[in-house]
């Protein structure tokens, strides 16, 4: 097994590359809340915080595009804060598994490749 890491937009740098596992941390912090942010946060760039109007657009994203840069065992890991309506999110459910992580059990989810979308 060959572990890199990547940065970037997903796609973009992944083209063409099978993992076995891709863990992403992408912006989860909903509109609302960047609007509240005191002002010393807003010296980080929008999309280092912000993903849209629930929170959740990068990880749509990720959820989209993650079968196809995965093994056909591979596993997706992704922290979502607290966006846990995720569940609801996907246009076709799919099964979480919500870890447990010291701030509770409701911030990260795993995926097997077989369960996202095609």
């Amino acid at each position: 097994m060959t572990a890199s890491t990547s940065s970037s937009r997903m796609p973009r740098q992944t083209q063409g590359r099978r993992y076995d596992l891709i863990i992403a941390n992408p912006p989860y912090v909903n509109a609302a809340a960047v609007a509240a942010l005191p002002p010393e946060y807003l010296h980080e760039p929008a999309m280092a915080l912000g993903s849209g109007e629930d929170g959740l657009d990068f990880t749509r994203i990720i959820l989209r595009e993650a079968k196809r840069h995965l093994t056909e065992d591979g596993l997706l890991v992704v922290e979502i804060g607290h966006n846990r309506a995720l569940e609801a999110a996907p246009t076709r459910p799919c099964p979480f598994t919500w870890l447990n992580t010291a701030a509770g059990d409701e911030f990260v989810f795993l995926l097997n490749a077989a369960d996202l979308p095609d």
